[in-house]
């Protein structure tokens, strides 16, 4: 008898692939892409991050710089209103002296006296006046008053001055303020000499004092010992 000859097994038919799996990987596929935006948006804002923080920092910075300089400029400047107040020279009257009218000296024509006057004359001393003191002062018989433009001025009248004097011979020549300058007494015996700067003679007012018309030191003195 002939061997039954068993038939090749077929194929496995492939099943169709259910409609519910295809829509499962299609899901999971978009959720890999959707990451994968996600992942690529964050590092991009990352990067942008990065990028404008320096940015950002030097413009605090520079805003920081502007501030300080404000401060420092305002500072300054009130340190300024306050040195320029505090330096602010006060104010001084000064009372012009009138010169003069009529001869140089009124009393008698000494020597001395005229040598005084010439020295005043060449050192350009100004508001000169020359009173006459006799009988009324046993400090001396004539008196000079001068004004200098300023101390160097001052100074520069009464050297000029002392010179002349003892060239003519005239000694025992006292001279008192020359430091200071503001206000030179010249003592030449006969004749004292007053050479002050404009604000100190007008303060002073030594022309009042010795005017004709103040009382003599002898008529001071009797009106003393009266009382």
């Amino acid at each position: 008898m002939k061997k039954a000859v068993k038939a090749a097994p077929k194929k496995a038919i492939k099943k169709a692939t259910p409609k519910k799996a295809i829509k499962k990987a299609v899901k999971v596929a978009a959720k890999k892409v959707t990451a994968k935006k996600i992942v690529a948006k964050k590092i991009v804002a990352k990067k942008i991050v990065k990028k404008a923080a320096p940015k950002r920092a030097a413009a605090k910075k520079a805003a920081v710089k502007k501030t300080a300089i404000k401060k420092v400029t305002a500072k300054k400047a009130v340190v300024k209103k306050v040195a320029t107040k505090k330096a602010a020279p006060k104010k001084v009257a000064v009372v012009k002296v009138a010169a003069p009218i009529g001869p140089r000296y009124a009393g008698p024509d000494w020597p001395l006296m005229n040598v005084i006057l010439d020295s005043m004359d060449d050192s350009k001393a100004e508001q000169v006046i020359s009173i006459n003191l006799e009988g009324r002062s046993s400090m001396a018989d004539g008196m000079v008053i001068a004004s200098g433009r300023a101390n160097r001025h001052v100074a520069a009248i009464a050297e000029q001055l002392v010179t002349k004097l003892k060239a003519t011979g005239q000694k025992d020549i006292r001279v008192e303020g020359l430091d200071q300058s503001d206000w030179v007494l010249v003592d030449a015996g006969n004749v004292i000499v007053h050479i002050f700067r404009p604000e100190v003679r007008s303060f002073y007012n030594l022309e009042k004092l010795w005017s004709e018309h103040a009382p003599s030191e002898q008529g001071t003195m009797e009106s003393r010992d009266k009382e």
